[in-house]
């Protein structure tokens, strides 16, 4: 099988044997990467996502939630218990559970695919006398 990486930031890189990611961001920021797998008939299957360091900082996360509120996502409200100033609590609307129900079905589409792949990479090379 070949693997390969593209739009690895700089101070990553890919083990092409063993698929691993390994290394530090030299830079801050947002980085797409696409990963390719192709087995010995040429079928291929790649994916992309998202690399973004420093992205757990509060501001940050509340740029994220203030987003999705906008977008009718989530709904926020004051909460007053508790000491010391009322808290925002978010909490997914109608629309949202919609929307992450649609994404964790698409994720399990997603496994559904690698698992295949898996299976059909493991019966050629089994066909081909390779073990895995």
């Amino acid at each position: 099988m070949e693997l390969s990486a593209e739009g690895l930031p700089e101070g990553l890189k890919l083990d092409p044997a063993t698929g691993r990611i390994t290394g530090s961001l030299k830079d801050k920021g947002e980085h797409v990467v696409t990963l390719r797998a192709k087995n010995a008939l040429g079928e291929f299957i790649e994916s992309g996502f998202e690399v973004i360091q420093n992205s757990t900082e509060p501001s940050f996360l509340y740029r994220v939630l203030r987003m999705m509120e906008a977008e009718g996502l989530l709904a926020s409200k004051l909460d007053p218990t508790g000491s010391g100033p009322a808290r925002k609590v978010y909490e997914l609307t109608g629309e949202g559970q919609e929307v992450l129900s649609m994404w964790v079905a698409k994720l399990e589409e997603m496994c559904a695919f690698f698992t295949s792949f898996g299976r059909r990479y493991a019966a050629l090379s089994r066909a081909e006398g390779r073990s895995q």
